[in-house]
Protein backbone atom coordinates (compact mmCIF):
# COMPACT_ATOMS: atom_id res chain seq x y z
CA UNK A 1 0.00 0.00 0.00
CA UNK A 2 1.12 3.44 -0.75
CA UNK A 3 2.08 5.82 2.26
CA UNK A 4 1.50 10.15 1.73
CA UNK A 5 5.21 9.72 2.23
CA UNK A 6 5.62 8.53 -0.82
CA UNK A 7 4.58 11.77 -2.96
CA UNK A 8 6.92 13.77 -1.06
CA UNK A 9 8.41 16.14 -3.80
CA UNK A 10 12.02 15.17 -4.42
CA UNK A 11 14.88 17.66 -3.90
CA UNK A 12 16.01 19.31 -7.18
CA UNK A 13 12.59 18.95 -8.87
CA UNK A 14 11.87 22.62 -10.09
CA UNK A 15 8.77 24.02 -8.16
CA UNK A 16 5.08 26.10 -9.99
CA UNK A 17 5.55 29.90 -10.01
CA UNK A 18 3.98 31.82 -7.99
CA UNK A 19 0.66 33.72 -9.13
CA UNK A 20 0.79 37.63 -9.13
CA UNK A 21 2.17 40.49 -11.43
CA UNK A 22 5.52 41.74 -11.13
CA UNK A 23 6.16 45.51 -10.84
CA UNK A 24 6.58 46.15 -14.85
CA UNK A 25 3.75 44.54 -16.02
CA UNK A 26 1.82 46.68 -12.68
CA UNK A 27 3.58 49.63 -14.12
CA UNK A 28 2.46 49.06 -18.02
CA UNK A 29 -1.11 48.37 -17.02
CA UNK A 30 -1.01 51.76 -15.50
CA UNK A 31 -0.14 53.53 -18.33
CA UNK A 32 -2.81 52.04 -20.43
CA UNK A 33 -5.68 52.46 -18.51
CA UNK A 34 -4.27 56.56 -17.61
CA UNK A 35 -3.61 56.65 -21.51
CA UNK A 36 -7.10 56.06 -21.93
CA UNK A 37 -8.96 57.84 -19.20
CA UNK A 38 -6.75 61.04 -20.93
CA UNK A 39 -8.40 60.32 -24.33
CA UNK A 40 -12.04 59.56 -23.00
CA UNK A 41 -11.73 62.64 -20.67
CA UNK A 42 -10.22 64.73 -23.57
CA UNK A 43 -13.25 63.88 -25.78
CA UNK A 44 -15.57 64.95 -23.58
CA UNK A 45 -16.82 68.12 -23.74
CA UNK A 46 -17.07 67.06 -27.43
CA UNK A 47 -18.85 64.44 -27.26
CA UNK A 48 -21.49 66.76 -24.66
CA UNK A 49 -21.78 69.27 -27.10
CA UNK A 50 -22.87 66.88 -30.14
CA UNK A 51 -25.03 65.11 -27.85
CA UNK A 52 -26.81 68.19 -26.68
CA UNK A 53 -27.01 69.49 -30.48
CA UNK A 54 -28.73 65.81 -31.46
CA UNK A 55 -31.67 66.18 -28.53
CA UNK A 56 -32.86 70.05 -28.97
CA UNK A 57 -32.60 68.73 -33.35
CA UNK A 58 -35.00 66.30 -32.27
CA UNK A 59 -36.80 68.51 -30.58
CA UNK A 60 -37.12 70.84 -33.20
CA UNK A 61 -38.37 68.17 -35.49
CA UNK A 62 -40.80 66.76 -32.97
CA UNK A 63 -42.25 70.14 -32.44
CA UNK A 64 -43.13 70.41 -36.30
CA UNK A 65 -44.46 67.13 -36.07
CA UNK A 66 -46.80 68.11 -33.38
CA UNK A 67 -47.97 70.96 -35.15
CA UNK A 68 -48.22 68.77 -38.22
CA UNK A 69 -50.73 66.23 -35.76
CA UNK A 70 -52.95 69.46 -34.49
CA UNK A 71 -53.32 71.31 -38.28
CA UNK A 72 -54.26 67.61 -39.50
CA UNK A 73 -55.94 66.62 -36.44
CA UNK A 74 -58.57 69.77 -36.41
CA UNK A 75 -57.61 70.73 -33.43
CA UNK A 76 -59.70 73.97 -32.17
CA UNK A 77 -58.57 76.79 -31.66
CA UNK A 78 -60.47 79.88 -30.52
CA UNK A 79 -63.02 81.37 -32.89
CA UNK A 80 -61.17 79.61 -36.14
CA UNK A 81 -62.76 76.09 -35.74
CA UNK A 82 -59.72 74.50 -37.79
CA UNK A 83 -57.04 76.75 -38.03
CA UNK A 84 -53.82 75.35 -39.83
CA UNK A 85 -50.50 75.18 -36.79
CA UNK A 86 -47.23 75.57 -37.58
CA UNK A 87 -43.74 76.39 -36.15
CA UNK A 88 -42.68 79.90 -37.04
CA UNK A 89 -38.70 80.34 -37.18
CA UNK A 90 -36.92 83.93 -37.38
CA UNK A 91 -32.90 84.27 -37.60
CA UNK A 92 -33.15 87.48 -35.82
CA UNK A 93 -34.94 85.91 -32.48
CA UNK A 94 -31.71 82.85 -32.75
CA UNK A 95 -32.25 81.73 -29.67
CA UNK A 96 -35.94 80.22 -29.96
CA UNK A 97 -38.89 79.13 -32.10
CA UNK A 98 -42.34 79.41 -31.65
CA UNK A 99 -45.70 76.96 -32.21
CA UNK A 100 -48.84 78.90 -33.42
CA UNK A 101 -52.22 78.35 -34.44
CA UNK A 102 -53.23 80.19 -37.70
CA UNK A 103 -56.31 82.50 -36.09
CA UNK A 104 -58.23 84.90 -37.48
CA UNK A 105 -57.85 85.44 -41.20
CA UNK A 106 -56.15 82.22 -42.49
CA UNK A 107 -52.65 82.64 -43.95
CA UNK A 108 -50.58 79.80 -42.64
CA UNK A 109 -48.45 82.15 -40.86
CA UNK A 110 -47.65 83.69 -37.65
CA UNK A 111 -48.90 87.14 -37.41
CA UNK A 112 -48.52 88.24 -34.34
CA UNK A 113 -46.07 91.17 -33.27
CA UNK A 114 -46.27 90.46 -29.68
CA UNK A 115 -44.66 86.97 -28.65
CA UNK A 116 -46.30 84.81 -26.69
CA UNK A 117 -46.72 87.35 -23.49
CA UNK A 118 -49.94 87.98 -24.97
CA UNK A 119 -52.55 84.92 -24.75
CA UNK A 120 -54.86 86.46 -27.06
CA UNK A 121 -52.15 85.94 -30.22
CA UNK A 122 -51.69 82.60 -32.17
CA UNK A 123 -48.74 82.11 -29.94
CA UNK A 124 -49.18 78.74 -28.52
CA UNK A 125 -45.77 77.92 -27.30
CA UNK A 126 -42.09 79.57 -27.33
CA UNK A 127 -39.22 77.08 -27.50
CA UNK A 128 -35.95 78.61 -26.33
CA UNK A 129 -33.04 77.33 -27.44
CA UNK A 130 -30.57 75.92 -24.83
CA UNK A 131 -27.01 75.30 -23.56
CA UNK A 132 -25.84 77.76 -26.17
CA UNK A 133 -27.74 76.11 -29.43
CA UNK A 134 -28.92 78.75 -31.96
CA UNK A 135 -30.73 79.00 -35.56
CA UNK A 136 -28.10 79.98 -37.95
CA UNK A 137 -30.04 79.49 -41.31
CA UNK A 138 -33.30 78.59 -43.02
CA UNK A 139 -33.14 77.27 -46.35
CA UNK A 140 -35.40 76.56 -49.32
CA UNK A 141 -34.62 74.18 -51.32
CA UNK A 142 -35.74 73.19 -55.27
CA UNK A 143 -34.73 69.52 -56.21
CA UNK A 144 -31.40 69.46 -54.72
CA UNK A 145 -30.50 73.28 -55.25
CA UNK A 146 -31.10 75.07 -51.46
CA UNK A 147 -30.61 78.86 -50.72
CA UNK A 148 -31.27 80.98 -47.84
CA UNK A 149 -34.86 82.06 -47.67
CA UNK A 150 -35.02 85.83 -48.09
CA UNK A 151 -36.44 87.78 -45.11
CA UNK A 152 -34.85 84.89 -42.76
CA UNK A 153 -38.19 84.19 -41.91
CA UNK A 154 -39.62 81.05 -42.02
CA UNK A 155 -43.44 79.62 -41.16
CA UNK A 156 -44.10 75.53 -41.77
CA UNK A 157 -47.82 75.17 -41.23
CA UNK A 158 -50.25 72.22 -41.84
CA UNK A 159 -54.02 72.43 -42.80
CA UNK A 160 -56.66 70.04 -41.91
CA UNK A 161 -57.31 67.40 -43.34
CA UNK A 162 -53.81 66.83 -44.83
CA UNK A 163 -50.51 66.10 -43.49
CA UNK A 164 -48.27 68.18 -46.53
CA UNK A 165 -46.14 71.12 -45.39
CA UNK A 166 -47.27 75.21 -46.25
CA UNK A 167 -43.93 76.85 -46.54
CA UNK A 168 -44.03 80.34 -46.28
CA UNK A 169 -41.72 83.59 -45.33
CA UNK A 170 -42.87 87.06 -43.20
CA UNK A 171 -45.71 87.96 -45.97
CA UNK A 172 -45.92 85.21 -49.02
CA UNK A 173 -45.97 82.15 -49.81
CA UNK A 174 -42.75 80.08 -50.71
CA UNK A 175 -42.40 79.29 -54.45
CA UNK A 176 -44.77 76.62 -55.19
CA UNK A 177 -41.50 74.54 -56.96
CA UNK A 178 -39.76 74.58 -53.25
CA UNK A 179 -39.55 70.95 -52.21
CA UNK A 180 -38.10 71.35 -48.66
CA UNK A 181 -36.78 73.94 -46.14
CA UNK A 182 -33.70 73.29 -43.88
CA UNK A 183 -33.85 74.55 -40.86
CA UNK A 184 -30.20 74.18 -39.48
CA UNK A 185 -29.34 74.72 -35.81
CA UNK A 186 -25.69 75.01 -34.47
CA UNK A 187 -23.60 75.73 -31.09
CA UNK A 188 -22.92 79.46 -30.50
CA UNK A 189 -19.17 77.78 -30.18
CA UNK A 190 -18.58 75.64 -33.07
CA UNK A 191 -20.89 77.00 -35.47
CA UNK A 192 -19.83 74.88 -38.26
CA UNK A 193 -20.55 72.09 -36.35
CA UNK A 194 -24.75 72.00 -37.22
CA UNK A 195 -28.00 70.20 -37.69
CA UNK A 196 -30.46 70.27 -40.04
CA UNK A 197 -33.93 69.80 -39.61
CA UNK A 198 -35.34 68.87 -43.20
CA UNK A 199 -38.90 69.49 -43.60
CA UNK A 200 -40.47 68.13 -47.05
CA UNK A 201 -43.88 69.57 -48.96
CA UNK A 202 -44.82 65.94 -48.39
CA UNK A 203 -44.84 66.24 -44.90
CA UNK A 204 -42.04 64.12 -44.38
CA UNK A 205 -39.71 65.43 -41.45
CA UNK A 206 -36.08 64.32 -40.70
CA UNK A 207 -32.76 65.46 -38.90
CA UNK A 208 -29.49 65.20 -40.66
CA UNK A 209 -25.64 66.49 -40.05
Amino acid sequence: MLSISSFKIKPGLPRAPSGGFTLVEMMVVIAIMLIITGVVLSNLPNFRDRLSLDLIAQEVAITIRQAQVFGSGTRTSGANAFPSYGVYFDTAHSDNFILFADLGTPNDRYDATAGCQDSDNECREQFNFTQGVQLVDLQSCISEACTSIGGNILNVAFRRPLTDAIFSNAADPLSSGVSSVIIKIAKTSKIDDTRSIVVWNTGHIYVIR
